[in-house]
């Protein structure tokens, strides 16, 4: 997937959802954050974390993304 495509349809989220994935997956950071990582760093949840989380996967297979894709953008940059 090309990696400008990948930071567009990450723009269509809502920013909680574009920043969790980013965080989960690791994608313009240094590494993967856990669930637990992100719930902390957002004061919510960890299931208020995997909630977002699971909305946001949806809408990006909606767009034509999955979490292969997520995944495979993680060991590339990403803006």
């Amino acid at each position: 997937m090309d990696m400008g495509r990948l930071g567009e349809l990450l723009r269509e989220l809502e920013p909680l959802q574009e920043k969790t994935v980013r965080l989960r997956y690791g994608l313009g950071c240094q590494r993967p954050h856990t669930i637990e990582e992100i719930a902390g760093a957002f004061g919510i949840s960890s299931a208020e974390v995997a909630r977002t989380l699971d909305t946001a996967r949806h809408r990006l297979m909606r767009l034509g993304l999955d979490a292969g894709q997520l995944r495979a953008g993680a060991s590339g940059p990403l803006e």
